[in-house]
């Protein structure tokens, strides 16, 4: 079982990722080592997109599971908008169908609103607690975390060397702006749970002629050749160095010799029509495929890094089965990864879905969110996080409507800093579009303030709401502003 568990996790693991990773190895390595012995801890790895921050960390968990370790893997999402808990939702699944997991039900479910924080967070570390044997948590993306969910860590890692799980966090260290929850909370947690923080840096020159040595037995003058072409093509970024070397074999300019001895061969590299940036390198692959495949594929990125074979189909107008020979072709390419069960597709790097999303030309872009959002709208149990996300992106003022349902969930399951935030984008929007906000926005982003100890912006939309409900005649939505008001 752990054997298969190990596979699973290093199976997209790259050669050009791990070159040169030999110090934070061994830094990972031996908080493991402290997890496996009962001491748990906190691991903030950080760097740019391509860094090979998620490989690393499958790299640790993958030996964690060898060692006996359960590992569990939450993922945040960029472009729908990870909900409430999102990542955390998707760890507890995880645990709930292990067989040696908690008989307990999974503290952080969709449907189950909490009606206390502490609560909620105290029932997530019993359910960590119930397993018998160590655990390697990883929340992978962090700067696409929603605030409970950075909120949840927080509070299971301040107690984190009492508990035998070693938490493992990646995040993009450029898209932390002064104003991302993360970008405050980060000295935080290295204080209280006095986290060990990874800085990941592009590879050294060393490092890649090391690469080249390893994987291409070539002549030294065109090692040589090869290494200065990656250093100034991939500045160092391991997935660039990845898909430039791809990029190389595929085109026929790096290839095994004829000559006895494995020996390969390096063309004239003035030949490779390869632009130095990464996004050119993967149009280059997907234009291979064909036009309707390609466009196909960038029908997916409009809905994000994981894509449901159902919305994706729904979203082109085409069958389902007709999206398996481009499918196939995709994953060929490298392009994609099919998940266990076949019901949806996973790009295998955000840069790929970035690529082919930043290649729509922006007035269809927003006619395709604009769809997306209605095919959204339209399922049984529609996400009203996504449902606003697109409609945003399509500039739709049916967005007012969903970043208010997505508060009201987001309230529901105790995220009052989520909530916040939604209404507060729904009231600009609704500004925007000149559409009449409704009574519930206000009442309900006042209520999510007084949650969250801010008094006086509750009181603020309390007041905002009982004026709307009296210049709307509505005795009933007065009173229950004025109770709301404690007048």
């Amino acid at each position: 079982m752990a054997d298969t568990a190990a596979q699973s996790l290093l199976h997209d693991v790259r050669l050009p990722l791990l070159v040169g990773r030999d110090r934070e190895l061994a830094a990972l390595r031996t908080a493991l080592a402290a997890t496996l012995a009962g001491r748990g801890s906190l691991v903030l790895i950080g760097g740019e997109a391509g860094i090979g921050k998620t490989v690393l960390a499958k790299v640790l968990l993958a030996e964690g599971v060898e060692c006996g370790a359960l590992a569990l893997v939450g993922q945040c999402y960029d472009l729908s908008e990870t909900p409430p808990y999102g990542p955390w939702v998707e760890l507890f699944e995880q645990l709930a169908v292990e067989p040696d997991g908690p008989s307990l039900p999974a503290p952080l479910g969709i449907n189950s609103p909490a009606s206390d924080g502490m609560a909620l967070f105290a029932r997530a570390r019993d359910a960590l607690v119930a397993v018998r044997r160590p655990i390697a948590v990883f929340l992978d993306d962090l700067q696409w975390a929603d605030a409970a969910s950075l909120e949840l860590l927080r509070y299971l890692t301040r107690r984190g060397a009492s508990l035998p799980v070693l938490f493992l966090a990646t995040y993009r260290a450029s898209e932390l702006t002064r104003r991302h929850p993360l970008y405050g909370l980060l000295p935080l947690l290295v204080r209280e749970s006095d986290a060990l923080r990874i800085p990941l840096r592009p590879l050294d020159l060393r490092s890649v002629t090391r690469l080249v040595a390893d994987r291409y037995p070539l002549p030294e003058i065109d090692a040589a050749r090869l290494v200065a072409y990656l250093d100034r093509r991939a500045e160092g970024n391991p997935f660039f160095i990845g898909e430039l070397l791809h990029a190389l074999e595929e085109g026929g300019l790096l290839l095994p010799s004829d000559e006895v001895g494995g020996a390969w061969e390096l063309g004239d590299l003035a030949r490779a029509r390869l632009p130095s940036l990464v996004r050119q390198v993967i149009d280059g692959r997907a234009a291979r495929l064909g036009e309707e495949v390609r466009d196909l594929l960038a029908v997916a990125a409009i809905l994000g890094q994981v894509v449901p074979l159902g919305l994706w189909a729904a979203l082109a107008e085409v069958e389902e089965e007709a999206l398996l020979p481009v499918v196939e072709a995709a994953f060929d390419a490298r392009l994609i990864e099919v998940a266990d069960d076949g019901a949806s597709v996973r790009f295998v790097h955000a840069l790929v879905r970035e690529a082919l999303y930043e290649g729509i030309a922006p007035t269809r872009r927003r006619a395709w969110h604009q769809r997306a959002g209605e095919v959204q709208a339209a399922i049984a149990q529609p996400d009203p996080d996504v449902a606003a996300y697109h409609f945003q992106r399509a500039g739709d003022a049916r967005a007012v409507m969903w970043l208010a349902h997505a508060g009201s969930r987001a309230r529901a399951l105790y995220a009052p800093q989520s909530a916040v935030d939604h209404f507060t984008r729904a009231l600009e929007l609704a500004r925007q579009f000149r559409v009449a906000p409704s009574l519930s926005m206000y009442r309900e982003r006042g209520l999510a303030h007084e949650t969250l100890g801010e008094f006086d912006p509750a009181q603020a939309n309390q007041e905002a709401a009982l004026a709307l409900a009296r210049s709307m005649g509505d005795r009933k939505a007065e009173w229950q502003a004025t109770l709301d008001l404690g007048q």
